[in-house]
Formats: C-alpha cells, sequence, structure tokens
C-alpha cells in the first residue's frame, strides 16, 4: 500500500475537491491557464520518512493547493472569494482528518500565503495551502 500512497492520496483529494461547491475548477496539478474561478490545483510537495518503532515507519506525505481567484472585478471581490473559498477548504478537510482512511491522521491544513499577481488570463489573487498527513507504514515482518 505505501508505494502507491501518494497515487491514493491524490486520487481522494481530487474527488473530494469536486464536492465543495465554493470551488468552480479543481486540478490535480498546477497550471495556470484556468478554465473557471475560483479554482484550486494541487500537487505533491514533499514527504517524510522517519523511524516510528522497531517494525513501523510514520511516513509523512504534504501537498500543496493553489487557489486562484479571478480580480476582473476588483480586489476587495476577489478577497471576498478568496474567504469563501479558503473556510470551504479548511472545514472540508478538517472533518476528513484520515481520508476516509487512507492515513491514520493529518496535520489541519495551513494557510500559507495570499499574493496578487498577473496570470495567463489576467490579474488573479492566489492563496497557497499546505496539508500533510501521517501514515504507520509496516518495514519488517
Amino acid at each position: 500500500m505505501s508505494a502507491t500512497l501518494f497515487t491514493s492520496i491524490r486520487n481522494y483529494i481530487t474527488t473530494k475537491l469536486t464536492t465543495i461547491t465554493a470551488i468552480q475548477y479543481s486540478d490535480n496539478c498546477h497550471h495556470y491557464k484556468l478554465p473557471g474561478y475560483p479554482a484550486v490545483t494541487f500537487e505533491p510537495s514533499s514527504g517524510t520518512n522517519e523511524v516510528f518503532n522497531t517494525k513501523d515507519n510514520l511516513r509523512g506525505y504534504a501537498f500543496d493547493f493553489y487557489v486562484q481567484c479571478e480580480m476582473t472585478n476588483g480586489r476587495d471581490n476577489a478577497v471576498k472569494v478568496m474567504c469563501i473559498v479558503l473556510d470551504a477548504l479548511l472545514d472540508s478537510f478538517d472533518s476528513d482528518y484520515t481520508l476516509g482512511g487512507l492515513v491514520d491522521y493529518s496535520i489541519p491544513m495551513q494557510v500559507e500565503s495570499v499574493v496578487a499577481y498577473e496570470n495567463g488570463d489576467g490579474p488573479v489573487l492566489v492563496g497557497k495551502l499546505t496539508k500533510k498527513k501521517k501514515k504507520e507504514i509496516n518495514v519488517l515482518p
């Protein structure tokens, strides 16, 4: 199971994002020409592997999420939409801390930053979040 856990988590998150009504578009890889806003993209960003006990390791799986809100209707409107999407993401993942039993537990999702920049579609407000999960993996018989 551990060899495909990054993929299993990625697939689970992909499906989960489609249930969040505050999001118009989501994808499991980052890109900047998006077909709708607000949009959420995510990718694996890091992993850890540490000794847990004499037979098991504790593996960490981290994913970075980017929320993009268009600013064509003004920055104030984009900030309002960003707040709604950020809260929806935090609520959704806080209530499913094992990701349907795929992992043992999750560290609560963190909002790392929110910045404005110009992408291929014009000015956007971008929020970065990180989600870290932990799973005890048996490494010795």
